[in-house]
C-alpha cells in the first residue's frame, strides 16, 4: 500500500497563518492554491499505489492530442512543461475516474481539465486518514480541505447520469466533445 503517511497540517497551517506569506517551491500560495497541490501530490501517491498509472500509449496519445488541438507546434513549448502537464492531467484523470467508479457521488466539470469527483475524493482521502494513511494536526485542517473539495463547482455541478458521462472518455481519447 502507500509507502508515507501524509501530514497534510504543516501546509495548511503555514497557509492560515498568512496565504501572501506562504511559499512553496519558491512561490506564495494561497490556501486554496495548498489545497491543488496537495491534491496533485495525492493524485501522484493514489495512482502509484493503485496501480493505475497512465501507461506510455496513454501519455503519448494526450500529448499528440493536446498539441493537435492547441495549434501549438511542439516546438512551441518546452518539452518539460508539456511532459508536466499531459502527466498530470493523465494522473489526475485516472484517479478521479477511478474514485467516481468506486464512491460515486457529484462532479464538477471543467471546460479545461478534468472533472472532478469531489465526494468520492472526499470519501478516498476519509478511508485513507482512516487507515492512518492521511494525518490532520487539527480537525480544522481536514475540515478546510474537505469543505475545500466539496465546494469545487468548476464549469457547474452535475451528478447521477450526468456524472457518469463526465468520466466516459478519458482525455486521451477521441470524443464528441472535442
Amino acid at each position: 500500500m502507500l509507502r508515507r503517511t501524509w501530514i497534510f497540517a504543516p501546509l495548511f497551517a503555514l497557509a492560515q497563518s498568512d496565504p501572501a506569506a506562504a511559499f512553496l517551491r519558491g512561490k506564495a500560495l494561497t490556501a486554496a492554491q495548498l489545497d491543488k497541490q496537495f491534491l496533485w501530490l495525492f493524485h501522484e501517491e493514489w495512482c502509484q499505489d493503485m496501480g493505475q498509472e497512465p501507461t506510455a500509449e496513454q501519455l503519448t496519445k494526450l500529448r499528440t492530442k493536446l498539441q493537435r488541438t492547441s495549434g501549438t507546434p511542439p516546438s512551441a513549448t518546452s518539452n518539460r512543461t508539456l511532459e508536466v502537464f499531459v502527466r498530470s492531467l493523465a494522473l489526475n484523470y485516472q484517479c478521479q475516474s477511478f474514485l467516481f467508479r468506486q464512491h460515486q457521488g457529484r462532479v464538477a466539470l471543467s471546460a479545461f481539465g478534468n472533472p472532478v469527483a469531489i465526494d468520492a475524493t472526499v470519501a478516498e482521502l476519509r478511508r485513507w486518514e482512516v487507515a492512518g494513511k492521511l494525518r490532520f494536526l487539527a480537525p480544522a485542517h481536514q475540515q478546510r480541505l474537505f469543505q475545500s473539495i466539496l465546494n469545487m463547482r468548476g464549469d457547474g455541478l452535475v451528478s447521477g447520469k450526468a456524472s457518469e458521462e463526465a468520466f466516459r472518455y478519458a482525455p486521451w481519447e477521441d470524443s464528441p466533445r472535442n
